[in-house]
């Protein structure tokens, strides 16, 4: 099936999305805008929620002192309009088309970033080079060696290197209205590093068939779209107090890094879950460029997540050029990885509770 194709659906146009080899409608061209008022600021990891829409039920502890709620869906952005959005079901991704991202015309949805485009511009920062989402990085592009190898997000002669304090307006969620979660800027905020690996390695939670704290398990979700069954590879993560929907077939190899995708779960099973509170992540794959000509190419959907945290990383082979992310796939899940800041990651944004 050619990923380029575009189809009507009940007279709107949809955007495709890729499981594996599958393509399915994600979302259409309206903004589902919420007129909730509010006002502007910063204080990323310091925000307190003023609109709770867009937020799932479950309670996540991410600390020893802070909870959170998580968006219902994984954030998605609309060159065309500057507009952004949660995808209408947590198990919703873009895919392939992601790798268009730097010429659309067709308002198209995507929902591949890189680290810390917000929107926000920094121009006390001269190192701040690429802070659109549609900014996708240049092969081998070297804005400075030492402070910002890309040019993506703050650098490390700011203050704050990471997406927080006064480098909060680089969080997707800080500096922006997200339409479908309240329409209000500094609503929403992404998770640190510490707080991703706290949330999936240390938090006290619910014993599950036999699993104390189980914090999370690798699944597939059994979805239809239109006349389309997909399987949907990714992680559930459990909230702190969960009770497993009874009827729902039990769960395997739960807290289990090294598993695999080998269990499925139906749609209806799955609704039950997620009004238990369970979170999903979907395997949506990452942005690269391909070439020196700057082509693009959607690496492994539908088999590897790869999602953005806030906090930057000094590894080589040079400082500021890169950031950490949470990664998971067939018998990995690393909540410490690290990688290039132009690559392009999935962003699931949270709120404070």
């Amino acid at each position: 099936m050619n990923t380029s194709k575009i189809f009507r659906h009940i007279g709107r146009i949809l955007t495709l999305c890729a499981i594996p080899t599958l393509f399915f409608a994600c979302g259409d061209k309206d903004t589902d805008k919420i007129d909730n008022g509010g006002g502007n600021g910063g204080g990323g990891g310091d925000t307190t929620s003023t609109s709770t829409v867009g937020a799932l039920s479950g309670i996540f502890s991410v600390s020893e002192t802070q909870k959170v709620a998580f968006s219902k869906g994984n954030l998605q952005y609309q060159p065309s309009t500057g507009l952004f959005r949660f995808a209408e079901n947590q198990y919703d991704y873009v895919g392939d088309a992601n790798k268009t991202i730097g010429n659309d015309t067709l308002g198209l949805w995507f929902d591949l970033f890189g680290w810390g485009t917000s929107g926000y511009h920094n121009e006390a920062d001269s190192y701040n080079k690429h802070y659109l989402p549609d900014d996708c990085g240049k092969y081998d592009e070297t804005v400075n060696g030492t402070y910002n190898f890309y040019g993506f997000g703050p650098s490390t002669n700011m203050t704050d290197a990471d997406l927080v304090g006064t480098s909060a307006q680089y969080d997707w969620g800080v500096f922006n209205a997200i339409t479908n979660g309240g329409n209000i800027a500094n609503n929403w905020r992404t998770l640190t590093k510490d707080e991703w690996v706290y949330l999936l390695t240390q938090r006290s939670a619910s014993t599950l068939q036999g699993t104390e704290n189980a914090r999370y398990a690798k699944a597939k979700l059994n979805v239809t779209y239109d006349t389309i069954t997909v399987d949907v590879s990714g992680l559930i993560i459990f909230p702190d107090s969960y009770s497993h929907p009874e009827g729902v077939p039990a769960l395997s190899r739960i807290n289990s890094a090294g598993a695999n995708y080998n269990q499925t779960i139906t749609a209806d099973d799955w609704k039950k879950m997620e009004d238990a509170g369970c979170v999903f992540l979907p395997a949506a794959g990452r942005r690269e460029i391909a070439n020196r000509n700057n082509a693009r190419r959607i690496v492994s959907p539908g088999t590897v997540g790869n999602y953005w945290s806030t906090t930057h990383s000094d590894f080589a082979p040079a400082n500021g050029n890169l950031a950490y992310e949470l990664l998971f796939s067939f018998e990995v899940l690393d909540a410490n990885s690290s990688n290039n800041r132009d690559g392009g990651r999935s962003v699931r944004l949270v709120q404070n509770r």
